[in-house]
């Protein structure tokens, strides 16, 4: 469901960010990116600056409502998404919020439904966040020319081997060559690596396009 509600977020409104918007500020951002998604992810626990107060903690929500005031600070790539469960806020962007809970009415689910089932362990969803749109870190690439499609092109043992040169045969019965562009990177949590590539290669990642493209190679 998450993945469809920021599907449709980013058609409606691209990566404009809305007044309404859910976003982490950039010093916080470690507190949603590095945690398991069963996790309760909306809070924090800060040391208090009140001197007679030391020692005790006090739990701080990283996660703030865009406003007209403070809309300049944030771009897109501050903008958090709720997953749902009963310890996270919707967005305060009517639209944005409806675009959820309508999702939520397909299956016969209400935000009501999460509050109601708290307080059962088996049961319960405490929710999280998660950034809409992240870039990959130390990114490395080049292009090759390769014949063979099943060909490793990338050692697994990475930091001691370098990769891989594929191998060319040249005679009469020459398969084509063909080019390939070989990849990495990182990615915090909760990123995909099939994400990243469709973008790069503007390809979908919808089934019924990856099946069709296996078709046409055999």
């Amino acid at each position: 469901m998450w993945n469809q509600a920021v599907s449709e977020r980013l058609r409606r409104f691209g990566r404009q960010v809305l007044i309404g918007d859910l976003v982490v500020e950039r010093e916080n951002a470690d507190l949603i990116e590095n945690v398991a998604v069963d996790e309760i992810a909306d809070v924090v626990e800060e040391e208090p600056e009140d001197e007679e107060a030391k020692g005790e903690r006090r739990v701080v929500n990283p996660v703030i409502d865009v406003t007209e005031e403070n809309i300049g600070k944030y771009t897109i790539e501050d903008v958090v998404m709720p997953m749902v469960g009963h310890n996270v806020n919707l967005p305060k962007n009517v639209e944005l919020a409806k675009i959820i809970t309508d999702l939520l009415l397909k299956d016969g689910i209400t935000m009501t439904n999460f509050a109601q089932m708290a307080s059962q362990d088996s049961l319960s969803a405490s929710g999280a966040y998660r950034k809409i749109v992240t870039k990959a870190n130390d990114i490395v690439f080049d292009i090759v020319d390769m014949q063979n499609e099943n060909e490793d092109l990338i050692t697994a043992d990475y930091l001691v081997m370098p990769d891989p040169t594929p191998v060319i045969t040249e005679g009469e019965n020459q398969t084509a060559v063909t080019k390939a562009l070989r990849m990495r990177f990182n990615l915090k949590t909760s990123s995909y690596a099939t994400m990243l590539i469709r973008e790069v290669t503007r390809t979908s990642s919808a089934f019924s396009s990856q099946y069709k493209l296996s078709l046409e190679k055999k």
